[in-house]
Order: structure tokens, then sequence, then C-alpha cells
């Protein structure tokens, strides 16, 4: 009887430990936790459009009769907070941006309404509706340039020019390179994404997709890809992340053996549009050495670099980035 007792206080103990460190961890980030913004279903105050019965958060500057140029953010599931620093380009083009379907502070939508397919069957309706039978220029950033490539190549007669900046991968071969880099995390990731999981449950709304929301808004961007790895990514860099849309796309891209299965581009039929590659000099998983490995696919393309920038270099270097793209754009035949 006095050795089950025992038994009985250790297993008390144990449970008891994890749940203690529960409670401090929730008592501490009580007050650092970020309010979840809301979503263009609730907030009447929010820029949108709606295309095709479609919402989107969006927001369009300059003189609609100059070129367009699109903006598509990264991610997936992220939103255009970071890239507003290309609306200086709206005295020259008319500029437009969107929250990509599911993400940022557009509508959130069930899984099976998100997806590769649908994002570009978004851009689509950007294009058509902005366009109206002119080419616009895209510009893409992070997933948003691969967006963009796979956009230009199934539609290269609607497309002026491509900006792709830090792209992920284009090609199954591209993606094995940098495979291990994207899924290798450190110590002190794995415990601040756990602080992170605790503080989650302080969120209260305000929809049921928040805390999943808030808690791809803590990882998207690994320490690799910024410039001081231990500064984690600044708090207004983005409005909310999506984290449905992310899963959705990021397991599109996936076969049901676990391979990879994404070949944005067509090796028969090379983007000939003119191209501009901008790479970060501190990202160390798409940035600058990579993306001197990607531009061989493209037959047209200047490969800028952009230094003492990261994965967002329009937030961290706003001025240069906004200087090559508007150089690329004012120099086009």
């Amino acid at each position: 009887m006095h050795t089950f007792k025992k038994f009985l206080l250790a297993i008390a103990a144990m449970l008891a430990f994890p749940v203690t460190v529960f409670l401090a961890v929730f008592a501490m980030t009580a007050s650092s936790t970020p309010a979840i913004p809301e979503t263009v279903s609730t907030d009447a105050a929010l820029p949108r459009v709606t295309l095709d019965n479609a919402v989107f958060h969006s927001e369009a500057f300059g003189n609609s009769s100059h070129p367009v140029v699109l903006v598509l953010h990264g991610g997936p599931g992220g939103d255009y907070r970071s890239l507003l620093p290309l609306q200086a380009l709206a005295d020259r083009f008319f500029v437009v941006f969107y929250d990509q379907r599911g993400s940022g502070l557009s509508p959130r939508l069930p899984y099976e309404q998100l997806g590769l397919e649908a994002a570009l069957k978004d851009v689509a309706l950007f294009v058509n509706h902005y366009g109206k039978g002119r080419k616009v220029h895209l510009i893409g950033h992070d997933w948003g340039g691969m967006l963009a490539a796979a956009y230009a190549t199934r539609n290269p007669q609607q497309i002026a020019s491509l900006t792709l900046a830090d792209p992920g991968f284009l090609t199954n071969d591209m993606a094995k390179e940098i495979m291990g880099d994207m899924t290798q995390q450190s110590a002190g990731f794995i415990l601040n994404t756990a602080r992170d999981w605790v503080a989650s449950f302080h969120i209260q709304g305000p929809d049921p997709e928040a805390r999943q929301d808030f808690m791809l808004s803590r990882i998207r961007v690994q320490a690799k890809q910024r410039c001081n790895p231990e500064t984690p990514e600044p708090p207004d860099r983005l409005w909310r992340a999506g984290f449905l849309a992310w899963r959705a796309i990021t397991q599109s891209t996936f076969s049901p053996e676990g391979k990879i299965q994404l070949q944005l581009l067509d090796p028969a039929k090379p983007l000939k549009q003119p191209l501009l590659l901008l790479a970060s000099s501190c990202n160390q998983i798409t940035g600058s050495r990579f993306q001197a490995r990607q531009v061989s696919l493209f037959p047209q393309a200047r490969l800028v670099t952009l230094s003492e920038a990261g994965l967002h270099m329009f937030a961290d270097q706003p001025q240069a980035s906004v200087n090559a793209v508007r150089k690329f754009l004012t120099e086009l035949p």
C-alpha cells in the first residue's frame, strides 16, 4: 500500500510539472499576445473589392489609365502590408494590392475553396478587372513570386513584365535544393513555438480561425531569412496570417507519398517577358545564392541583389527595393 501511494504521488508530480509550466507561461504572455484583427467580413471600414462574387481586402493607388501593376504577396497565407512601399510607383503606374483568398484581411473560407488553382483563378479576376484587355505588370514576393510565375506561364499574352522578389522554388529540382533548410528548426525555434502555442489560448476571436492564424504569423519567417536572426520579425509587417490558405496550398505541392509535385514553369514554353529577379543578401534559404541558380530558368531575366535585406526586403530596404523595381519598369521598351 505504501509503494502504491508513492507511485500515485510520483504520477501526480509528473502531471503537475507541465501544468505548472503551462500556467506560468500563460500568465507571462497575457499582456504580450496581440489582438487579431477582423477581416472584411465583419469590419465595414476596411477597403475591399468584389470580383465574381468573391470579396477581397484590396487597395489601388494611382491613375487607372496608367499601366497596371498587380502585387502578389508572400506566404502562402501572408498579406500585402509589408509590400505597401510599392505604392510609391503610383506616380507612373496604377498599383493594385490584395490579400489573397483566405489570407490577411480577406474573408476566411472553407478548406475546399482554397489551394493553388483557386489562387490562380483569383489572379485572373484581378488581371481581367483592372487590365481591361491591357497587359499588366506582375510583382510577386516570396510565394507571390511563385504564383506570378505560374500565372505568367499559363497566360503569357496578358503579362507585360514580371518582378519576382525572393521567389520560392519554381521547379521540383529547385525545391529539392532548399527543402532541408526549410524544414530544419533550432531548439530556440521549438521553444518559442511552444510559448506561442500557450499564448494562443489568450485569443478569443474575432472568429474561429484567429488562434491558428496567430500561430502561423509567429512561425512564417525563419531566423535564417532575416538579417539579424536573434531579432524577432517586427509585428508591423503583417496584419494577419491565413492558416487554412497556407495549409491548402502547401499540401497541394506534395503527392500522397509525400514527394514534391509542383512544376510552376513549363520547360517547353520558357517565359519570354522582361523579368527582374530581386534577391536579398541576408536570406539564407531563398535569397541571393538560391536566386543566382533560379535565374537560369528565365531567358530574359535580370538579377539584382539588395544588400542588408532579408526576405521582407521591401520593409528592410524600402527605398532601394522600390528604386530597383522602378528602374526596371521605366526602362522597359
